[in-house]
């Protein structure tokens, strides 16, 4: 579940290819009453050995998907949660995108930055979040605003799962 690969294993391991595929493996995940944590691609994951009785959920296909438009001011950038960080700060960079330079070391994926509000270099992801889509039962997108961003934190709820993230550079 590491990004070292070491550490324990969750009792279940599903991934998400797409918003139909949560639509499904979401009821069916709050049946087992095990606690649900995503795990992205394990880089801020500190696992003990053995097994964990926890679902963890892994999302991948439609969820890496990363693409942006120029408005006025400002360049939008539509990316999944599952997109890693430096790939998104490299083909952001190579498209003339500035405002994501940070993130081109930091492990991990939009997802997980987002919810820990990752940063470095003197910025972190508060500075361009817009808008956060997660799972609650269904899709919600929440305004930046509402998520309580603060150092290496947010306000997300540990049944959120960020699905999409609007940033704006």
């Amino acid at each position: 579940m590491t990004t070292y690969r070491v550490g324990g294993r969750a009792r279940v391991l599903v991934s998400a290819s797409s918003v139909s595929d949560l639509n499904e493996l979401m009821p069916l995940i709050e049946a087992t009453h095990l606690p649900l944590v995503v795990i992205g691609n394990g880089s801020n994951l500190l696992v003990a050995e053995g097994e964990h009785p926890i679902v963890a959920l892994h999302l991948v296909g439609d969820f890496t998907d990363l693409h942006w438009r120029r408005e006025e001011d400002a360049v939008l950038v539509e990316a999944g949660a599952g997109v890693d960080l430096p790939v998104a700060a490299r083909r952001l960079a190579h498209a003339g995108v500035s405002g994501f330079e940070w993130a081109v070391g930091v492990p991990g994926t939009i997802g997980g930055a987002v919810a820990m509000n990752a940063g470095g270099h003197g910025s972190d992801m508060a500075t361009s979040v817009r808008t956060v889509t997660l799972w609650r039962g269904g899709l919600a997108v929440v305004d930046a605003t509402a998520l309580g961003f603060a150092y290496r934190t947010s306000s997300l709820a540990p049944g959120d799962v960020v699905t999409a993230v609007t940033l704006r550079l």
